[in-house]
Parts: structure tokens; sequence; C-alpha cells
């Protein structure tokens, strides 16, 4: 217990001083309750339940197994994609095949209406060249004249040229990106960027 301060100095006193040591004022008594009758008796803390599975650790089980199975079926269905040397006739002997499902157009400035204006896949053998044509302005958003200043892409395998920049002064105005396909098999979706 700390010291108890006078109410008339403040003076700091120790516990249980009846009177103040510095100014000698009576201090006030700290009030002490009376003892309980021995009838009542302090509560006791109720049985605790005997210890049972702990829940929380289980769940973490769980949801950690959950996770490494998910990670470990992307990581297989990554391993597991099949890359045939050749796609073609039972048996063998075909071209190797490239199978584009679909053509991205991209343009973080949405050149001539380019962002968004996606085109139908084409299958073709590998090496080959194939020409995509987007009419500009692509959507409702491009207006002419607009302009075309690049043409890319981030699709593995795959390199894209166009003449650039390329101007469109009326509606419905072609503009054809040449695509030279990867070498190999390839199954999935081409990016084009413009700009």
């Amino acid at each position: 217990m700390g010291p108890t301060d006078c109410p008339k100095c403040g003076g700091p006193n120790s516990p249980g001083t009846e009177t103040c040591q510095w100014c000698s004022s009576p201090l006030p008594r700290l009030f002490t309750p009376p003892p309980l009758p021995p009838e009542y008796r302090p509560l006791e803390p109720p049985p605790t339940a005997p210890a049972g599975p702990n829940v929380g650790g289980i769940v973490g089980i769980v949801v950690f197994a959950v996770v490494a199975l998910v990670i470990l079926g992307i990581v297989l269905s990554a391993a597991t994609t099949v890359t045939p040397t050749s796609l073609g006739p039972p048996g063998g002997g075909g071209p190797t095949l490239v199978d584009v499902s679909a053509v991205y157009a991209l343009s973080l400035d949405d050149a001539c209406g380019l962002n968004g204006a996606n085109q139908e896949g084409f299958v073709t053998t590998a090496g080959a060249s194939v020409t995509v044509q987007w009419d500009l302005p692509a959507t409702g958003a491009g207006h002419v004249p607009c302009t075309v200043s690049t043409v890319s892409t981030n699709s593995p395998g795959f390199s894209v040229s166009a003449s650039v920049p390329f101007t469109a002064t009326v509606s419905g105005t072609p503009l054809n990106v040449s695509v030279a396909v990867p070498q190999g098999y390839y199954d999935g979706i081409l990016n084009v960027t413009f700009g």
C-alpha cells in the first residue's frame, strides 16, 4: 500500500498513521469491512472441464491441408500440361499445331478504340504467319481520325508487326497485324498490345 496524503497539507504519510507527520492534522481512517460470519464462505471457482480436442489446432491443420492441396493442384496442372511435338492424325506424322483460342487486344490509351476489341482465335501450323484484322475504330469509344503508333506482344514465341504508325481516317479502315507463331506446339491465348 502506498503513502496516504494529508487532506490539509498534502504531505505524504505512511499507511496506518493517525496524524500527519508534517502538520499534525488527523488523517482520515481507511474503511476496513468487518469480517464475514463463519456461515458465509467465499465462492469457489467452478470445476474445470476435462481437456477436449484443440479445435483451433484442428481447424489450422485442415486449412493448411486445403491450401497445400490447392497449391499442389496448381503445380501439377502446370507440370502435366502436354506439349506434344506433333498434333495431327492418330499415329502421328501430322504437322505441329498452334491453337490460339482468342486474340486479346490491349491498349492503355485505348488507341482507336482497340482496348478490349478481342478477336476470334485461329489454328495453324507451327512457324506459320497469320494476319489478324481489326476494323478501326474498333469500338464506339474510338473516333476517326485515330492513330495506332505501336504494335507488340508479350505472348511467348510470338512476334507481331504492322505498318505503324497507322492512321485511320474513315470508319471501318482495316488494320492488318501480321502474327508469326511459335515453332513448336502452342495452346492458349495471344495478347496484342496497341499504343
